[in-house]
């Protein structure tokens, strides 16, 4: 299993945390998504078949920007 720490920026509402989480759950083998709004962190533990350029995808098509 892989776990990784994403810097999103762009979460402005409380509704926010829960989109990145929605967007990065939606794969098969995304086991744990934590979303941390204040420091703009989204740690993902993940292992195939979802890929990190899958789940980085699925963040940005919900309106955020994403980096390593």
């Amino acid at each position: 299993m892989d776990t990784v720490v994403l810097k999103v920026s762009g979460m402005q509402t409380e509704k926010d945390p829960k989109k990145v989480r929605r967007a990065a759950k939606q794969f098969e083998g995304v086991e744990k998504v934590n979303v941390n709004m204040e420091t703009g962190e989204v740690e993902v533990n993940f292992e195939a078949p979802a890929t990190l350029s899958v789940i980085k995808l699925a963040i940005e098509e919900e309106g955020f920007t994403v980096s390593e």
